[in-house]
């Protein structure tokens, strides 16, 4: 990977994703990074933005700014509390919700010993709190147009969640908060998905927007910004979007799009656990048939091994079963001058990053 800085006059968007977790670094200008959640790099087994800091030669402490934690789901926040931790100047960012008692008492329940999937979220999450209550720093908690930065040629907003999903949002959790005397028992899937912060990169003559995994359906999040929110009436065409929900069609507006200038580009991470696998080839092709500018983080073409009867009827005599081999934490990193023409970026492929038509190809 060359290991050069963006100039101070180049905005930067660099998304990284094994195909399962997902991260962003996001030069604004000035050298100043934000971090957009977090995911583990598979060969380095660190968290993916630190391991791409260390190859470009930046230090982390002094110049990411903002530390954005869109949901706290597994596949966003694997790795966060380090990143945090390296990230010491940064502001955390975090959807309003995790400002509610609601929220707070939750997270303090389930924060335990417990090592299993079902907590790391809630753990990793913790964790952060804890190092920021020790900096005497509080975080910023966002919600539908909430500014993060506002500057003269660069501003960055929430888009997401609104009021009425934060609303719905908290009253389910509360009904998830044990009573006094009740048994012990697991944390329960929150469904962050419909409170997750999308965030919208403004620029003089077009935006990007970091999807996040906010879902049309059920809830109409993508519906919701473009009738109530007033950045995103009054931003400039979209050039490049990090396609929410890895490309899965519950995540999908048209009408998203045709607000979009022409071609944009469209960057996804899949999502490869259990029998979900996204994007599905339908997905693909619709992505595609929108703009030939799309790109994924990683692949689906190598991660079964070769059909071998014989040798998997053997291997089960034994009690072995093949498993599907991970693919490399791929990364697409997209870089443009402030004054170069809209939607003139440049696209690096690192890994196993590829564009979108060959996911499964």
């Amino acid at each position: 990977m060359p290991r050069k800085l963006p100039d101070n006059d180049t905005i930067e968007v660099s998304v990284f994703g094994p195909g399962f977790g997902e991260c962003i670094a996001l030069h604004y200008g000035e050298g100043n990074w934000i971090v957009v959640d977090s995911c583990i790099d598979k060969q380095e087994h660190r968290p993916s933005a630190l391991v791409y800091f260390e190859n470009i030669d930046l230090d982390p402490a002094e110049h990411v700014t903002h530390f954005v934690l869109t949901h706290p789901d597994n596949d966003h926040i694997s790795g966060a509390a380090e990143l945090f931790r390296q990230c010491s100047s940064a502001k955390l960012v975090l959807p309003s919700v995790f400002s509610e008692p609601e929220m707070v008492s939750y997270a303090a329940h389930f924060c335990r010993d417990d090592t299993s999937n079902l907590t790391t979220a809630t753990s990793e999450y913790v964790e952060i709190l804890n190092i920021l209550e020790a900096r005497k720093f509080t975080p910023l908690y966002v919600k539908q147009d909430s500014p993060l930065i506002v500057g003269d040629l660069v501003s960055l907003f929430a888009l997401s969640p609104s009021d009425k999903k934060l609303h719905k949002f908290l009253t389910f959790v509360s009904m998830l908060i044990p009573k006094d005397r009740d048994p012990l028992r697991l944390p329960a899937s929150l469904s962050h998905n419909a409170v997750s912060a999308v965030l919208l990169l403004q620029m003089c003559k077009e935006s990007v927007i970091l999807g996040a995994d906010l879902e049309e359906n059920p809830g109409k999040g993508w519906s919701t910004i473009l009738t109530d929110s007033l950045c995103f009436e009054s931003s400039s065409p979209t050039s490049l979007i990090k396609v929410p929900h890895h490309g899965s069609k519950n995540a999908d507006n048209t009408d998203i799009w045709t607000t979009f200038c022409k071609n944009p580009y469209a960057v996804l991470t899949p999502f490869n656990r259990g029998r979900t696998r996204l994007p599905r080839p339908k997905d693909v092709a619709r992505i595609c048939a929108r703009t030939p500018n799309s790109f994924s983080t990683s692949t689906y073409k190598n991660m079964r091994p070769p059909k071998d009867r014989s040798l998997e009827k053997l291997l089960k005599t034994f009690g072995i079963e093949q498993q599907r081999s991970e693919p490399q934490t791929g990364q697409v990193r997209l870089r443009k001058r402030m004054a170069a023409p809209i939607g003139a970026w440049s696209v690096e492929l690192f890994k196993g990053a590829e564009h979108l038509s060959g996911v499964y190809a």
